[in-house]
């Protein structure tokens, strides 16, 4: 996943990012204590939630743990394989923090051990030959041997895993070497390279490998592909099963769709995703993802800037624990979060996906506030949108853009109640075709959204820091969208100040999804909103 377009004025959805970063420190947080909310005072940006094993008695809980990792560039003279060591290194003190704390399992990002770029000649030397879980092979087992000093990374996690007795997934780079005489599809180079994440048990085997399917158009040489998605699952000793998928895989239904259909419910995601705001910013996908398909999500996201950055647990859609910081930068975005955890099960009632829902409500009859306008560039193409000042008050506004209508209705909290004592600007934004990031992409929305510049509303700049200051507060926002596809799923996705996701209870979705074109978002608790968002990627066709 890769990003372009920088410094361009956008509205942007697909996240497609995977930086190179540092680690000269970093800092390790878990507690068991809840954390208040981010408040107007003191802003931890660690957010912890309400325990949402409370009304699931007869649920089996675990402890999890996920890692945002700030890795280092390669330092001169330094090997790839010492790089990679170095990273361990680090994952190694993780490790160790997170089992103090009662882990069982601990994720880390997407190619965490090093680079990723849009060369696969530079990704190469990150790699090495990962065995699959078939061999039942603990490679911490043939340490010092020939074997292990052509895999050292391999090798060296099997062995932290081993010695602290946790069980670890890790992003890696499998290599296979190939011949064109015995294998038409092989490469010109003579190697398969996969971004892969690999799992370890607490004995140090391999117990899955998973190959990441989708890669971003640019990038698509720089990484192989399997032919059809991976389905790959593994099964812990303390008695959880879970399913695999790398960050981009998020956005389709090959293997994330297809493993829920196998009845699984509890995933890990190693991801190195890249926030372009205001909608689709890393935790704000991660809880809608979780919502949707009634899963236990553990998200390890890659540490860096305000570019990466946003780790976290999820129930069902009910944020465990959180962490996005949009004013950190290098190593300081290094986080270790854990938390209890249900392991759901294939019978829990999935709330989202299979209960007939009541038809969303007519919105209320507000006075229409704001103008129309073209609101800045969602990709590369010039949105219809209609901007409002949220001084004025209650107000309701229609956008529509080719099939899609989107109605919105706010009614902002009195002023006292708000950290705001200036005109704070929004827009309402319909868009309905296809758009440009890093490559071709299909999707509906309605949102409302902060604007950037005041009344011109230029949609934010995903390296600027205002958009993610959002300081008006609403007691309440309803959207209503006319979906053009009636079997599409629709992600419903709500962040307040600097970014922040909000208890599920906050947010409801009517409508029956994947069979009703409206469906409608209803934010009832008094918040400030950066985003609130029906998000539609046309390929996620529920009948994929």
């Amino acid at each position: 996943d890769v990003l372009a377009m920088k410094w361009t004025p956008t509205l942007a959805l697909v996240v497609l990012g995977c930086i190179l970063v540092s680690t000269t420190h970093h800092q390790l947080f878990a507690t068991a204590v809840p954390l208040p909310i981010l408040n107007a005072d003191v802003k931890t940006f660690v957010e912890s939630f309400p325990d949402s094993n409370a009304d699931r008695p007869d649920s089996k809980t675990f402890v999890g743990a996920v890692v945002q990792h700030y890795r280092p560039k390669k330092a001169k003279g330094q090997t790839h394989a010492d790089a990679r060591l170095a990273n361990l290194k680090v994952y190694h003190g993780e490790a160790m923090q997170a089992k103090n704390q009662g882990a069982q399992i601990i994720v880390f990002p997407e190619l965490g051990l090093g680079d990723n770029v849009f060369n696969r000649h530079l990704n190469f030397p990150w790699g090495e030959d990962v065995p699959s879980a078939n061999e039942s092979m603990i490679p911490c087992s043939r340490n010092q041997t020939d074997w292990c000093r052509d895999r050292p990374a391999v090798c060296e996690a099997s062995c932290i895993a081993s010695s602290v007795g946790i069980v670890m997934v890790v992003g890696m780079v499998d290599v296979k070497e190939c011949n064109k005489d015995h294998d038409p599809s092989c490469p010109k180079d003579g190697h398969y390279i996969f971004n892969t994440a690999v799992v370890f048990n607490e004995q140090g085997a391999i117990i899955a490998r998973y190959h990441k399917k989708h890669i971003a158009t640019p990038c698509q040489s720089c990484f192989d592909v399997p032919a059809k998605a991976e389905l790959v699952t593994f099964k812990t000793s303390f008695g959880v099963e879970f399913g695999v998928f790398v960050c981009m895989d998020i956005l389709y239904p090959d293997p994330p769709k297809q493993l829920i259909e196998m009845g699984v419910r509890n995933f890990v995601f190693p991801t190195s995703w890249n926030n372009l705001p205001p909608v689709l910013t890393a935790t704000q996908f991660q809880q809608a993802w979780s919502r949707i398909y009634n899963a236990t999500l553990l998200a390890a996201n890659i540490g860096n800037t305000v570019e990466e950055s946003g780790s976290g647990m999820y129930i069902a859609g009910q944020p465990v624990k959180t962490f996005f910081d949009p004013t950190l930068k290098g190593a300081a975005d290094e986080k270790l979060l854990s938390a209890s955890l249900a392991a759901l099960q294939p019978n829990d009632e999935n709330v989202e996906m299979s209960t007939a829902k009541e038809q969303p409500t007519p919105l209320e009859d507000f006075e229409v506030r704001g103008k129309p306008a073209i609101c800045g560039v969602l990709g590369i193409k010039g949105v219809p949108c209609h901007i409002f000042n949220a001084a004025d008050g209650e107000g309701a506004a229609s956008v529509t853009s080719g099939p899609l209508t989107c109605n919105a209705t706010w009614s902002p909290a009195p002023k006292e109640r708000s950290d705001n004592n200036q005109d704070e600007y929004y827009a309402v934004v319909a868009w309905s075709g296809q758009q440009w990031f890093v490559h071709a992409f299909d999707l509906e929305l309605c949102t409302v959204i902060k604007c950037l510049d005041g009344p011109a509303c230029l949609l934010p700049d995903p390296w600027a820091m205002s958009e993610y200051q959002a300081k008006t507060a609403f007691n309440s926002m309803h959207l209503r969208g006319s979906f053009s596809r009636p079997h599409e799923i629709v992600f419903p996705m709500v962040a307040g100040d600097a970014g922040q996701v909000l208890d599920k209870d906050c947010v409801s979705q009517t409508g029956a999804i994947g069979s009703d074109t409206t469906v409608g978002l209803d934010m009832t608790c008094e918040t400030t909103v950066m985003a609130a968002s029906l998000f539609v990627p046309y390929n996620y066709t529920v009948g994929n």
